[in-house]
């Protein structure tokens, strides 16, 4: 199983007792919808439960490659993930942090390329003619990061796979840790602070989005399941009505919007069952329903105390030259200095230098709230290729949030 402790994964059932006319169609076209009469004629007991006792707008769908057989269905909206997961409110509140910083720090991908797996370099059996990259996974790369001190920043952001990595004379940048999330209600209670690297369950019709399109998984005849595609889900957004996860390609920027596009919250599937054990081995198990992003990953940077003296207290200054707005930490007021004289002018040249920059590294609504803030980091992709991602942002392993990620459905990024 990719990714995954020992789960059982049932073998497939026996499609014969559906009626002629689907199991025809699902052999020839690798795709069917049926009713929740006719899962019942293949699906017994606990799981046939699992499916029906979720809500469900319109029919179930069955994907069947011959290997793997898959259940996928839709959510009725009213409990969508709009309800479940994400109360819009909340996410309105938390835009803020999309202001918080105007600047993003690339590390070095030519780095990662030429240490995490040095041996792999131009032996990658997956690897396009011509090309000397390879495929890793995120969980290797922040490990690398926290075994070898880091990564450097990036130097030349136009990446070719089969140029030797720049000279780089910076400290490397680092991660504290790192760690893995089960449920999509975790992944975006991090959300709210960083991207969240993580797999998307990856059918043929993912390569065909357009800009406005939103990814349901299969929906059509002869979408083929290709296996899980490395993701970073950067943003929730209301999008025609429904609520989607806007994810990042790891691989290029030819899918939906430059590299962009938008996954349904909507869509819950499970594996109904493999052919046999080379197949289990492909596919992550469904012990319950799940939607169509998994395997969650982000990495773990710790809060930077605040520096000394910065952050508003209260106090009095008694006598000529002796005024006392400010003190150590953060508090509520502004000060209750009484001073005069030289030392009031000077408290009001510190109000101001601080006022100056809290404004050039917080929004307004955070300066409010009195949230100090780190920079939060952007994670590499679950499925991570080195190659083809030069002109994608998070190419970078650590990337701060940037004001790009609106919710605006007319513009994804």
């Amino acid at each position: 199983m990719v990714g995954s402790e020992y789960v059982y994964v049932p073998v497939r059932p026996d499609l014969r007792r559906l009626p002629k006319d689907i199991s025809s169609r699902l052999k020839k076209n690798l795709f069917s919808e049926i009713t929740s009469k006719q899962l019942k004629q293949f699906l017994h007991g606990e799981e046939f439960e699992k499916a029906e006792g979720t809500t469900r707008k319109g029919l179930f769908r069955l994907s069947d490659d011959g290997k793997i057989l898959m259940l996928f269905w839709q959510q009725e909206p009213k409990h969508q993930a709009r309800k479940q997961l994400v109360e819009l409110e909340l996410w309105e509140k938390l835009s803020v942090i999309r202001l918080l910083d105007d600047e993003f720090v690339p590390l070095s991908t030519w780095y990662l390329h030429s240490h995490v797996h040095p041996e792999k370099i131009g032996n990658d059996p997956t690897g396009k003619v011509g090309h000397s990259c390879y495929a890793t996974t995120t969980r290797q790369a922040f490990q690398f990061m926290l075994d070898h001190g880091g990564v450097p920043k990036e130097r030349v952001l136009v990446y070719d796979c089969n140029q030797d990595h720049p000279a780089d004379s910076e400290p490397h940048i680092t991660i504290d840790s790192y760690d893995t999330v089960d449920t999509l209600e975790e992944a975006l209670a991090q959300l709210c602070k960083q991207p969240i690297g993580a797999s998307l369950l990856d059918f043929s019709e993912l390569w065909g989005l357009g800009e406005d399109d939103i990814y349901y998984g299969p929906t059509k005849p002869n979408s083929r399941f290709l296996g899980y595609h490395g993701v970073d889900i950067v943003d929730i957004q209301i999008h025609n009505g429904e609520v989607v996860a806007l994810c990042k390609s790891s691989n290029g920027t030819d899918i939906g919007h430059n590299g962009y596009f938008r996954v349904s919250l909507a869509i819950l599937h499970m594996i109904i069952g493999v052919g046999d054990q080379e197949n289990a081995e492909t596919v992550r198990p469904t012990p319950t329903p799940q939607p169509l992003l998994s395997n969650f990953i982000f990495p773990i940077i710790h809060e930077t105390p605040n520096p000394e003296g910065e952050g508003e207290g209260e106090g009095e200054g008694e006598g000529e030259g002796e005024g006392e707005g400010e003190g150590d930490g953060e508090g509520d007021g502004d000060g209750d200095g009484d001073g005069d004289g030289e030392g009031q002018g000077q408290a009001e040249k510190q109000e101001l230098k601080r006022k100056r920059e809290i404004s050039r590294r917080r929004s307004r609504e955070v300066a409010e709230k009195k949230k100090r803030l780190r920079r939060r980091s952007c994670v590499l992709f679950e499925n991570l290729r080195f190659c083809n991602m030069a002109t994608l942002l998070t190419l970078n392993v650590i990337l701060p949030c940037t004001p790009w990620w609106i919710y605006d459905s007319s513009c994804p990024v």
